[in-house]
């Protein structure tokens, strides 16, 4: 099974332990496992809340109706905005489906990569809607006019294009408009609409080129929490609900206000190193057999993870 046939409870670890009964179970799971929940642990928080609105948005316009196709549209933010993470949770709530004998694929996530060519792109189409063997009879650009066909094939509502900078950018201007031409054929046919998501220079290459500015283009910049006072009560909210999802006996109190002030500044609200940072604490609590994340655990997670040139000591007290 793919990922993309993956339901979102198969791919992420989304539920909290709410009693001193469930946090005892969940320390009492192997090793391998408390490490797949902190891996792959997923909290809806403001963040989290704004991009994915801003996916539906794209996607479904109107509530209760139906998809809306030939729409482009961006999710944009610097690195570990947690983009990724909204991008395939979408898509993991949109599951593939079988109807009428047929398969369906509400939503398919493509995640880019700097070497792309126009064939890879297909590829990619062809391995994440279970067609990694497709034919490449009549030569590359058959194979690519046949992987945009699947899509229509296969009802695809919403097309996601992950690091999307990448198709865009250091690239060789003719390998550019190739990936624009995909693009517009994509939408030319008025059944999928593209979500972009990625660095905010996306809009600049988006919003210069007419065929894609006025296909109802809109876009999200995500913006990490800042260290305001309101900011800091939401990132305090949501290292408690990541605490109440640790595979731990007991709490670590992650947001008590030290320990929640010092992740803040360590990780500038970045929910990507906030969770490299606590992903690095909790292999340590675990592997010394501890019940919580200690502080001590927090500190030697963040030395060799400092910024170079970084004076400020964290974590010594809480």
């Amino acid at each position: 099974m793919s990922d993309q046939e993956k339901t979102a409870d198969e791919l992420f670890h989304m539920h909290s332990f709410e009693t001193p009964e469930a946090r005892l179970a969940a320390s009492r799971l192997s090793v391998a496992k408390r490490q797949w929940m902190i891996e792959h642990m997923l909290v809806e928080y403001h963040t989290f809340n704004v991009g994915t609105r801003q996916i539906a948005t794209l996607h479904k316009p109107f509530d209760g109706g139906t998809a809306s196709g030939g729409k482009v549209g961006a999710l944009l933010g610097e690195s570990r905005t947690g983009k990724s993470w909204i991008c395939e949770a979408y898509a993991a709530r949109h599951p593939p489906r079988v109807e009428t004998d047929q398969e369906v694929f509400p939503v398919l996530y493509l995640p880019a990569d700097v070497r792309w060519t126009p064939f890879d792109f297909a590829q990619e189409v062809n391995t994440r809607t279970d067609n990694p063997f497709a034919t490449r009879r009549g030569g590359e650009k058959e194979y690519i006019r046949r992987a945009i066909s699947r899509l229509y094939d296969l009802k695809v509502e919403l097309l996601i294009v992950d690091d999307a900078q990448y198709l865009f950018f250091e690239r060789r201007a003719d390998t550019v408009m190739d990936m624009f031409k995909i693009l517009k054929r994509i939408l030319d046919i008025k059944q999928t609409s593209i979500l972009l998501s990625g660095e905010e220079r996306v809009d600049d290459f988006v919003s210069s080129i007419d065929a894609f500015k006025r296909r109802g283009y809109n876009r999200e910049p995500l913006r990490q929490l800042t260290g305001s006072d309101r900011d800091l009560v939401k990132f305090g909210s949501l290292l408690k609900s990541i605490d109440r999802r640790l595979p731990f006996a007991e709490s670590s109190g992650l947001d008590a206000k030290a320990i929640r002030n010092d992740i803040h500044k360590f990780s500038n609200g970045l929910i990507g190193v906030v969770m490299d940072l606590i992903w690095a604490a909790s292999a340590r609590a675990i592997n010394r057999g501890g019940l919580r994340i200690m502080l001590e655990d927090l500190r030697a997670a963040s030395l060799p993870r400092a910024g170079l040139g970084d004076p400020y000591k964290y974590f010594r007290s809480a």
